[in-house]
């Protein structure tokens, strides 16, 4: 598998953020390993099942290199990736991530999410289930959403409107869930004042432009090749992934070694 970010820096960092960290990273080797699923629910439709091997492919790149950019805005990391117009493209998602993180360690400090261990467990349970319903969502998209602009849904906004009213959204995954429950508590009381302006306006500016940002928001399967899109109208094609040509070898290579 052919992959610009092949890691990620944990190793650098200071405990408890090294372990949290490794284990996100090990969720994003787990998440490119859907083959199996994917067999299940589409058989020997060796297209159904390469195309969306390639986006997975793409989705954890895109986690990757958000990560950096998250890296970046809390512990000062410098990578060249930051350089490549495609790591540019993530830097809304690894802000995102970044004020994520802020949350789950203010929450945490002032009492809320008892039930881990501190505010970097947290945010990696919460990286960890964002990685999960992503899969998710590719294995179950449509052929007609895999083919065209993988766009962001209505539900990313209809979330962020109801966070603005300081409303709980339905559906959401358990650890994000008992964040915003915690981020509301605080909200709700004189003595946390300060919470809204230092963490969670900065929070909502920040899902705001992810939701924004066509290069996150858009990618196109064609002819074969994964590309990203740059801006309205246009498309580029990312230097990273796979094309679902790659993916339907491997699939075949995968069969002949395991008959």
């Amino acid at each position: 598998m052919t992959n610009v970010v092949q890691w990620l820096p944990y190793s650098d960092l200071a405990p408890p953020w090294d372990t949290e960290i490794s284990i996100i990273e090990k969720s994003l080797k787990d998440a490119t390993g859907i083959h199996q699923k994917l067999i299940t629910k589409y058989g020997q439709n060796s297209e159904a099942i390469a195309t969306r091997m390639a986006l997975a492919e793409v989705s954890s790149s895109n986690f990757r290199m958000a990560l950096l950019w998250t890296f970046k805005e809390a512990f000062g990391v410098t990578h060249p990736l930051f350089r490549n117009k495609n790591a540019k493209c993530l830097k809304p998602l690894g802000t995102f991530f970044y004020h994520l993180m802020l949350l789950c360690k203010e929450v945490h400090h002032w009492g809320g999410g008892s039930t881990y261990r501190n505010g970097s467990h947290w945010w990696s349970e919460v990286l960890c289930e964002l990685i999960e319903v992503e899969m998710g969502s590719i294995i179950s998209m449509s052929d007609n959403h895999v083919q065209g602009k993988k766009a962001a849904s209505g539900d990313n906004r209809s979330v962020l409107d109801s966070l603005r009213y300081k409303e709980l959204p339905e559906r959401l995954s358990p650890h994000l869930k008992n964040l915003f429950k915690g981020c509301f508590q605080l909200l709700s009381e004189p003595r946390y004042r300060s919470f809204e302006g230092l963490f969670w306006k900065p929070f909502l500016k920040s899902y705001a432009e992810l939701i924004r940002e066509p290069s996150v928001n858009g990618v196109v399967i064609k002819s074969g090749q994964v590309f990203r899109r740059t801006g309205k109208g246009s498309s580029e094609i990312s230097a990273f992934p796979d094309s679902v040509a790659d993916w339907k070898k491997k699939l075949i290579d995968f069969e002949n070694n395991t008959l």
